[in-house]
């Protein structure tokens, strides 16, 4: 959809709002700018199938580190 047709669609529909949701757009138009500004990286669904992709490794990762990590604790309270 091209920008113009956009445009002419969210003009229409302000047209038609009564003074209190035209405060609700207003404030929502707001947010979204502080979110751009402050989160300028969205998640977009690539990259979470990649966090998904390797979420289970990374989890075995930290499991292995964890359990030897308890081991090196039996093995100091032993001396």
């Amino acid at each position: 959809m091209s920008i113009s047709i956009l445009k002419t669609q969210v003009t229409q529909a302000l047209d038609s709002l009564n003074d209190a949701d035209l405060q609700n757009v207003v404030q929502y138009v707001e947010f979204l700018k502080f979110r751009a500004r402050h989160y300028p990286y969205q998640i977009t669904d690539a990259i979470a199938a990649r966090y998904a992709e390797f979420a289970e490794e990374d989890r075995a990762f930290a499991e292995h580190d964890l359990n030897d990590y308890h081991a090196v604790l039996q093995r100091e309270d032993l001396v």
